[in-house]
């Protein structure tokens, strides 16, 4: 199975505060960096997990660059990238919990690669068995993707603003992934419980979408296609690292279907794997580790 991955590849700076935030003030804290981008993370998972992966992105020579490449090299993930200026870079905020409080993606880079760099490379990329997307790139780019792709694309929509970009090219996706502010955005149905999940997902469906993601946190995510609809609730956990735990999610789901497994049991066992790493992927993920989990904690 060779799956290609089209999205962003940054550093992630994540800061800590020694105590509760005060706004408004300098906050005493300490920093943590690793390489993430959604686009980057869901490509080294399934790497990972022993497919054949590819990622698409932008990259400048630089030392974040270099850092990117490197850790790519050691997860066996291959790269064909656009040269930038500069590495696109997102800096986090994390509260006194451990929660996300306030991110900043300086992502502007992603948006400057130009459709060409694509069309030189479309023969190849529909060689691939499937594609996976987020919405990094600029909203041209994403839409000749799309239009012109001809393999199964699993998109990830990334934030509330990016999904717009996708909103009039439902029906060029087989898989969507989103969390449930974005899922509220793109079909302007408000939350209210199970029937309104039921109700995005039978919108997405109407509009040409194969599969529908949607994930509610500790709550657990929920699944949508033509012929069902269900929940499944995860696990408590005392974890609470939840840098890039959508992206293994996606990944772990996207496993599952290629295994004709539940999508949602495995996305769920790969996000609480990703759980354990204050790192936007867990350095030791395999398949058996995924496996493991799946048979010891959700069956």
């Amino acid at each position: 199975m060779k799956i290609l991955v089209i999205g962003g590849a940054v550093i992630d700076l994540f800061l800590y505060p020694h105590q509760t935030l005060k706004l408004y003030d300098s906050n005493p804290g300490y920093m943590k960096k690793s390489v993430g981008g959604v686009g980057r993370n869901i490509a080294e998972n399934l790497s990972r997990l022993g497919f054949d992966t590819t990622l698409m992105t932008a990259i400048a020579h630089d030392e974040i660059g270099d850092m990117i490449l490197h850790e790519a090299e050691k997860a066996h993930l291959k790269i064909v990238s656009y040269e930038v200026a500069s590495t696109p870079t997102y800096v986090q905020i994390i509260d006194h919990h451990g929660d996300d409080y306030v991110g900043i993606a300086a992502m502007d880079e992603l948006t400057k690669v130009p459709v060409s760099f694509f069309k030189e490379h479309i023969k190849k990329m529909n060689e691939f068995d499937l594609i996976v997307m987020d919405t990094n790139l600029s909203e041209e780019v994403t839409t000749y993707l799309l239009e012109t792709l001809k393999k199964p694309m699993y998109v990830d929509v990334i934030s509330t603003k990016k999904a717009l970009k996708v909103k009039h090219l439902l029906g060029h996706i087989h898989t969507i992934k989103l969390n449930l502010i974005e899922a509220e955005t793109l079909t302007g149905i408000n939350y209210k419980g199970i029937e309104s999940l039921n109700q995005m997902g039978d919108f997405l469906i109407s509009q040409g979408v194969k599969e529908v993601l949607i994930t509610l946190g500790k709550d657990g995510a929920y699944y949508a296609d033509q012929n069902k609809a269900y929940m499944r609730k995860s696990l408590p956990t005392k974890e609470h690292y939840q840098v890039g735990a959508g992206d293994a999610f996606f990944a772990g789901a996207i496993y599952g279907k290629i295994n004709h497994l539940d999508p949602l049991t495995t996305g769920i066992a790969n996000a609480l794997i990703n759980l354990h790493s204050e790192k936007a992927v867990y350095e030791t993920l395999t398949k058996d580790l995924l496996e493991h989990m799946i048979k010891e904690y959700l069956t």
